[in-house]
């Protein structure tokens, strides 16, 4: 019977045995490493309630050690009991969440407490029916701030006009745009809110990697929207960086990892999925790297790509 223990951000499963092996591989972005002069074999896995659930279902009498104990204790009470708070308002009509602004239909608000309280998800609501309102209001609401709005360009004065007639009255909202130098002193700029367009979100972030990429020394280097300090970062139209290859994508990621603690990412699209189930992976990566660190793996354990009778 394994040991599971924490070792930094990770997961550690010690004790483990030749017939445990597939047990491990169950749990999500496990990975095996043995260290040299032991002869057991270690599994780890990312610090997730979602990775700790899974080895507690497959070892239901394993030994916890105590310092992962207080790390669940305080992870279920931080964020795993809102979020269900969340969904049982939600199922109980008679409940009510109020938010700071006015207006929203109810099941607005409940996914305005359900973004904030994720740590991270994609809002897949259909067109039209205000996944700008909901993100506002979940901004306010948290105090989450400040934040960044990746969008299409013909988007930003939408965004910029949602802020308006949603947010708080005089909210310091920036969008960019404009030439390069412009952009450069628009985001230097004292405001709760950035709006840029994805196009111009690569000149003015460090880019993320993926696979066997090889990122050139301007790609690393650290740039404007790297120096502020997140709490918030809203993908707009999310659907645009399913391709991990792409720029695009890839500067979405080098935002995000550039702030520690990871923000907030929120992903907003109607169509999470384009083309193929494996179109998920992009977005999950974005708000949860450590838990979806590999689209190889994310494809073996979830999709199943060739053609069949379904």
């Amino acid at each position: 019977m394994p040991i599971i223990d924490r070792e930094g951000k990770s997961i550690v499963f010690r004790e483990t045995e030749y017939r445990d092996r597939d047990a491990c591989r169950e749990i999500p972005s496990s990975r095996y490493k043995k260290q040299a002069g032991d002869t057991k074999e270690l599994w780890r896995a990312p610090l997730t309630w979602r990775a700790l659930l899974m080895a507690n279902r497959i070892w239901p009498n394993a030994t916890i050690t105590n310092d992962l104990r207080e790390w669940a204790w305080h992870e279920y009470n931080d964020r795993v009991a809102p979020v269900l708070a969340v969904r049982e308002m939600a199922l109980d009509p008679a409940q009510s969440m109020p938010v700071t602004i006015e207006g929203p239909y109810p099941y607005q608000t409940t996914g305005a407490h359900f973004i904030a309280l994720s740590g991270g998800a994609t809002l897949a609501d259909d067109m039209g029916t205000g996944k700008c309102i909901q993100t506002i209001a979940a901004l306010e609401q948290y105090d989450l701030y400040p934040a960044l709005i990746v969008c299409p360009n013909q988007a930003k004065a939408t965004w910029a006009n949602e802020f308006k007639k949603w947010g708080p009255p005089d909210m310091p909202v920036q969008v960019i745009g404009g030439s390069a130098g412009q952009r450069r002193k628009q985001i230097a700029s004292s405001a709760d809110v950035y709006i840029i367009n994805y196009e111009s979100l690569r000149t003015h972030t460090k880019l993320g990697g993926y696979g066997s990429i090889t990122l050139s020394p301007e790609e690393k280097r650290l740039k404007e929207l790297n120096e502020i300090d997140w709490v918030a970062i809203i993908a707009d139209e999310a659907h645009r960086t399913v391709d991990p290859h792409s720029k695009q994508t890839r500067a979405l990621w080098g935002v995000a990892d550039a702030v520690d603690p990871r923000p907030l990412c929120i992903a907003l699209t109607g169509t999470p999925m384009v083309n193929s189930p494996d179109d998920l992976y992009c977005l999950l990566h974005f708000e949860s790297p450590q838990e979806w660190p590999s689209k190889t793996k994310f494809i073996d354990r979830y999709c199943i790509k060739e053609y069949n009778a379904w």
